[in-house]
């Protein structure tokens, strides 16, 4: 009779547990990691391989950690502090659940010219300009409002 009771309460336990860190997860993107894309933006809506969290925000996360050693220390804190301020800029975003992936697009990147200021672009050296365009494929980007903006920051 006891052991049916503590599997029940280890179950409720564990729910609650998980329930817990998916949220946690989902409303506080952990430092240099690029999971939030694949396990809450994507996972919620639902874009696609070419919707803005699979198409543009993991596939330049994990490019610009795969690239990290090309850019300086200073370089390296700056794609830290700016792959976190994306994600942090796209909890409002998971948050709404009538935001249509289009509008996921818009919005996300419409925060790409702040996170890239505010965390100090302008003072990178020009060896992490070159590793940026190295890493970047403004394709992916022409024709949008933010590759515009991106010019602007320049």
């Amino acid at each position: 009779m006891i052991v049916p009771f503590i599997s029940i309460i280890i179950g409720i336990f564990l729910t609650i547990y998980t329930v817990d860190s998916i949220t946690l997860n989902c409303t506080m993107p952990v430092p240099n990691t690029c999971n939030f894309y694949t396990d809450c933006l994507e996972k919620k809506f639902h874009c696609g391989n070419k919707g803005y969290p699979l198409g543009i925000g993991l596939k330049y996360c994990e490019k610009f950690s795969e690239n990290a050693h090309l850019f300086s220390s200073s370089g390296k804190e700056w794609l830290s502090k700016t792959k976190l301020c994306l994600q942090d800029s796209l909890v409002p975003i998971y948050e709404n659940d009538s935001i249509t992936c289009s509008e996921i697009k818009d919005e996300a990147l419409s925060s790409h010219a702040n996170c890239y200021v505010s965390n100090g672009i302008c003072l990178l050296p020009s060896s992490d300009w070159v590793a940026l365009f190295e890493t970047i494929d403004f394709r992916d980007f022409f024709g949008t409002l933010p590759f515009v903006k991106f010019f602007e920051v320049l």
